[in-house]
């Protein structure tokens, strides 16, 4: 008895020590995989003229760029290449700074240009390496055309709002200025 006493102590104390060493090498992996994109983020940025942001918008350890150049940039991280991965990007029009707004909550990013004729909205979805566009939003302000559409159909302004507003829970501004 007293021999499996010690032993179980024994495995016991061995599988808190490998578990130890195992949560540390996973953190420092997810360490290093952060490190790796904000160095390749601040690289970019440094060629470039504008504000950037970065953040975790889906919560992998990984973050995103949110860039406002002489438009408005949205990219990933892939640890795998090395590489980042555009998400998305619109120009500016008649030279108004749209804020990028982000969604931890939903793991989405909007992105928005006005011009003469009105506003585009686009909100991507983001999951990893991984993204897809789910909305193409369209205000029109009668110079041009009136009215809203939401991924090329017409819409009430009610559907128009509330397409933005079901991706973007708790939205954060990233305002240029």
């Amino acid at each position: 008895k007293f021999m499996k006493k010690i032993m179980r102590k024994y495995f016991s104390i061995t599988l808190v020590v490998l578990l130890c060493i195992l949560n540390a090498t996973s953190t420092m992996a997810a360490s290093s995989r952060y490190s790796r994109a904000v160095a390749s983020y601040q690289r970019y940025m440094r060629m470039q003229n504008g504000r950037y942001r970065i953040v975790d918008i889906d919560g992998n350890g990984i973050p995103e760029l949110l860039a406002h150049t002489w438009r408005n940039e949205v990219y990933t991280y892939n640890p795998k290449t090395g590489k980042m991965v555009c998400v998305g990007a619109i120009a500016y029009g008649k030279g108004y700074n749209m804020p990028i707004v982000y969604s931890k909550t939903s793991h989405t990013v909007m992105i928005s240009s006005y011009n003469t004729g009105g506003s585009v909205r686009e909100i991507y979805k983001i999951n990893g390496v991984k993204f897809r566009r789910l909305v193409e939003a369209e205000a029109f302000n009668g110079k041009f055309d009136n009215g809203y559409k939401v991924n090329g159909k017409r819409v009430s302004q009610y559907t128009y709002n509330k397409s933005i507003s079901r991706y973007m829970k708790k939205p954060i501004n990233f305002n240029v200025r």
